[in-house]
């Protein structure tokens, strides 16, 4: 909120930060004609833009030391101190990436198989499946321990979400009328 520097994240679980009002902490600047964000993934690491592609900066915005991924959605569980990194862009070729010690020094485990670009993705609560959904609208879910998909299923999905265990997925409403079985 802006007048009480209150933000509610979309963590699992979603996490309440409270930032000063009024004081400028940090300022990063870009060379990229688009909008700069990034995700945390720990009190004092995040993974954010640097041009087209993600860096790893510390709270103060300073760029630590490590590889920058040409990716530009992610997803964290900081718990088990995961990230996931998918490709977004029109153009690229699909890929999602899972990084192990996100905070500290983010290192690949696997590559898991997309056919589609990514739009959305999410951790379960214990942080031992992704879920993602493809820009085709199709939903598929990964184990985190092995990287192979438990499911997929193809539909109109636009988000997903877990609450702890389990998932939900939303998909677009069909005005056609005709009956929609996801």
């Amino acid at each position: 909120h802006p007048n009480s520097g209150d933000l509610v994240t979309l963590d699992q679980p979603p996490r309440h930060w409270r930032f000063p009002v009024g004081r400028e902490l940090a300022r990063k600047t870009h060379e990229s004609e688009q909008a700069w964000g990034g995700v945390f993934v720990a009190e004092n690491a995040l993974i954010a833009r640097k041009g087209f592609q993600l860096a790893h900066y510390n709270d103060r915005l300073a760029e630590l030391s490590g590889a920058t991924w040409d990716h530009n959605l992610t997803a964290t569980h900081w718990a088990s101190k995961q990230l996931a990194l998918a490709k977004h862009t029109r153009g690229s070729q699909p890929s999602l990436k899972l990084l192990a010690n996100a905070a500290e020094n983010p290192v690949e485990k696997f590559s898991l198989p997309v056919r589609a670009l990514v739009n959305h993705m999410a951790f379960d609560g214990p942080g031992e499946r992704l879920a993602v959904v493809t820009r085709d609208g199709a939903l598929e879910m990964f184990s985190l321990a092995d990287g192979r998909s438990l499911f997929r299923r193809d539909g109109k999905f636009e988000r997903l979400v877990f609450a702890s265990t389990n998932l939900f997925a939303i998909a677009a409403h069909a005005s056609t009328g005709e009956k929609q079985d996801y």
